[in-house]
């Protein structure tokens, strides 16, 4: 009669669940990227491109941008929408994996950014659809044709509730809406204490307000910056 192996106890419940190990270093996330689709040539030279003009380096990094590809794939995504665009670098990630015959209307502040992001977005192989729309987005997101699959919100942090709200109203039932730097810098827990207040709040808001909307389902990615996102129902 062969030994019994005992189950092992299921893990007491709380955050960690029992676990207090952290695995994702810096050598993970090469091998990551590595492994489900480094960058090409075109990324490349949008993100070196931005960093040679001296935009700010807060460009998504490629992992960000598979998350990302991968979340629009599952939206099935035909038409989406960017709100803070910077160099284009993330943009690119965007529009390569909508369906075919996508639209990406990306939204950037600042005329530089917004111009070399056309210039590079426009070259794109094979050919992507993008308009880029110059200027503060709450003034003109009202021009996006809605229903929309997919939202990208990383602009301005202090209007992030704001784009919260017009992206979970504008989604159709099955699209999803993704919020970069939502872990607010290691401050999301304590945004008072943040060096950046007034935007660590807005993220803490605009987190609290996806997190308790009945009309999505919707967590935390654990990417560097952190990525919440969540589903229409």
């Amino acid at each position: 009669m062969s030994e019994q192996v005992p189950r092992p106890k299921s893990r007491p419940p709380g955050p960690l669940a029992g676990k207090t190990e952290r695995h994702f270093t810096a050598a993970m996330e090469r091998f990551c990227v590595d492994r489900f689709g480094a960058e090409d040539a075109h990324l490349v030279a949008i993100r070196e491109g931005s960093i040679a003009r001296g935009f700010p380096p807060i460009a998504i990094t490629p992992m960000d941008g598979q998350v990302l590809s991968m979340l629009v794939v599952a939206a099935n995504a035909r038409r989406a929408v960017e709100i803070g665009t910077l160099g284009g670098y993330s943009a690119l990630w965007i529009a390569r994996a909508l369906q075919p015959g996508g639209m990406l209307d990306c939204f950037e502040v600042n005329v530089d950014h917004a111009q070399f992001a056309l210039e590079h977005l426009t070259r794109a192989v094979p050919p992507i659809t993008v308009a880029v729309h110059i200027g503060p987005a709450l003034d003109q997101l009202k021009s996006v044709l809605t229903p929309v699959d997919f939202v990208f919100i990383d602009a301005d942090k202090e209007n992030y509730p704001n784009y919260l709200d017009w992206a979970v109203r504008s989604l159709r039932s099955g699209g999803i809406v993704a919020l970069d730097n939502a872990f607010a810098w290691g401050f999301l827990d304590k945004p008072e204490q943040s060096p950046r207040p007034a935007e660590a709040l807005a993220i803490r808001r605009a987190v609290d307000a996806l997190a308790s909307d009945k009309r999505v389902r919707a967590s935390m990615i654990p990417t560097n910056e952190g990525l919440a996102v969540g589903v229409r129902v």
